[in-house]
């Protein structure tokens, strides 16, 4: 049989894209019959271990005789042999075969050579480094290709972000924490069949994007939600839960394009932060209205903020000693919206969610010490004021000191000036409120704990933060069975022996008032004493501190 140039050429291409089998080629076939070629195989080693082996070429008819081996080590340190076998009766090689046949080993290497670069590459770009699943880039290549696909409205799209992972990081630190993650991503990528087109991949920090089924969508998210990793730490090993939040969209025949489609599912997400949300979400067609209101609202709050259009109203704090004076009060913000007021819960989580709360909660500790200095000049008695700070302000270690100098900046005692953190937010950040506490109550500023009774740390916060004044939750203060009354009443004498002001917030009755003084606690914050008031009815009232 003769051979000529095309089929050296043809035995090359095919070798330069190899792709698991050298048979398929007639010019291989026949250069591998010209040599009496039976078997072609090759091994990947690293570090002297056999990562990688298989056999690329088989002749009719395989009798093995001599081999002969070609080795070579690749630029990322492995090494690549292939082992030709010709056949038993083989005859020598010599002139123009013997050149034709290192031709020949050389392709084959050539083209091994090239499929490890190849497969280095898309180990590169398409495999996150940290968690060892594929990335982005791999997810997107994997989604186009999908949408190209005829049974592509059977799948759907996944948006999704562990919970609380700076607690991880202040708790475990960031190798523990790049642990729990990788264990996690690579437990949750076995619920996805890639040779189904399914796929679970790293978008980045914890965020992740994966494709499924849609008819199995629902178990998967249901497996996916609530995971539990272990962990050693310590000397320990510990179990932690892995909670997430999800948005999904399911695939259909408007989508034409990856971003939309990401993009979708990234929305859906956004609305798992709202308040009270499910940490599910499924893409709807008022998805996108829903966030364009939402961002239409977002920018009506930092234009009035800018323009100083919101307001502060004061609810007193009372002492109820028998006759009731006015002992302090807490800041609340106030929105006029287009001639009507905004209600809090509206617009507070979005500020959250949009990361200018802190900007919120500095403008009505300006704007109460402005007022303060305002009474104060005027020769007014003032009482203490509670501003309240959101436990995402606590993202920057600045905070402290944002308060403090405005505190100085209208010369305030800061005695005057009360910070009230929620409860709930030290299970999130733990650490970064216990250091803003510490630096404000060295520089006189007092701390208030909020809805006292409602998080998971309330004991832990007894023994450990030294803060000024405890607010019990109205969930425990206007409960009437007996479990919340031992609770009530453990909590205010306890509050009391270790030096803390209680304050019951949220009474509903002269009953509950006279119930909670019974058990020791005489200050109240109540509508039923008295509702929140502006500015102008609030300085009335210092003015007139003692209730008739």
């Amino acid at each position: 049989m003769d051979i000529d140039l095309t089929d050296i050429y043809e035995l090359i291409t095919t070798c330069e894209n190899f792709d698991g089998s050298l048979n398929e080629s007639a010019a291989v076939t026949a250069i591998a019959e010209k040599l009496e070629i039976s078997n072609v195989s090759y091994r990947v080693f690293t570090d002297g271990i056999n990562i990688e082996s298989s056999v690329i070429f088989t002749a009719q008819s395989a009798k093995l005789g001599e081999n002969y081996d070609l080795s070579r080590e690749t630029s990322d340190s492995r090494v690549i042999i292939i082992r030709i076998y010709r056949f038993p009766d083989a005859a020598p090689l010599k002139g123009d075969n013997k050149v034709l046949f290192s031709i020949f080993q050389e392709a084959v290497l050539s083209g091994l050579l090239v499929k490890n670069l190849i497969n280095a590459f898309r180990k590169v770009m398409y495999t996150d480094q940290m968690s060892g699943i594929s990335n982005v880039n791999y997810f997107k290549r994997k989604l186009g290709q999908l949408l190209t696909d005829s049974e592509r409205d059977s799948y759907s799209v996944g948006f999704m972000n562990i919970k609380n992972c700076r607690v991880l990081n202040k708790i475990f630190g960031a190798e523990k924490t790049d642990k729990i993650i990788r264990d996690y991503a690579l437990e949750t990528s076995l619920c996805f069949d890639e040779n189904d087109n399914e796929l679970f991949s790293r978008l980045g920090g914890d965020n992740f994007l994966f494709m499924c089924r849609t008819a199995k969508c629902e178990s998967i998210v249901n497996k996916i939600k609530k995971m539990t990793v272990n962990l050693e730490f310590d000397g320990d090993i510990i179990e932690y839960n892995i909670e997430v939040r999800i948005g999904v969209v399911a695939i259909n025949h408007n989508h034409t394009s990856v971003p939309e489609v990401i993009d979708n599912a990234s929305s859906a997400y956004s609305l798992t932060r709202r308040s009270k949300a499910s940490d599910v979400v499924f893409y709807s067609e008022n998805t996108n209205t829903i966030l364009n209101n939402e961002k239409e609202f977002l920018e009506d709050i930092k234009r009035d903020l800018e323009s100083g259009k919101f307001l502060v109203y004061y609810q007193p704090i009372v002492k109820n000693s028998g006759n009731l004076k006015l002992i302090g009060a807490e800041a609340l913000i106030r929105w006029r919206r287009h001639d009507h007021m905004v209600n809090p819960l509206s617009f507070i989580p979005v500020a959250e969610k949009y990361n200018i709360i802190s900007k919120i909660d500095l403008y009505v500790l300006e704007r109460v010490c402005m007022k303060l200095r305002e009474w104060i000049d005027m020769g007014i008695e003032t009482v203490p004021i509670s501003c309240n700070f959101s436990q995402y302000d606590l993202l920057t270690d600045s905070l402290p000191d944002k308060i403090i100098a405005i505190v100085k900046k209208y010369d305030i005692d800061p005695k005057l000036i009360n910070i009230e953190f929620k409860e709930a937010g030290f299970h999130d950040e733990y650490d970064a409120l216990c250091y803003s506490a510490t630096k404000l109550i060295a520089s006189g500023i007092k701390i208030s704990i909020d809805n006292f009774g409602t998080g998971f740390s309330s004991l832990g916060l007894l023994k450990n933060l030294d803060f000024n004044f405890l607010k019990i939750d109205r969930s425990i203060v206007t409960s009437k069975d007996d479990k919340s009354k031992i609770i009530l009443d453990s909590i205010i004498n306890m509050a009391k022996r270790i030096g803390l002001t209680v304050v019951c917030e949220g009474i509903e009755s002269s009953e509950d008032i006279e119930r909670i003084m019974e058990i020791g606690c005489n200050i109240f914050q109540t509508d039923f004493y008295d509702k929140a008031m502006s500015e102008r009815y609030f300085m009335s009232r210092l003015r007139n501190p003692d209730y008739k």
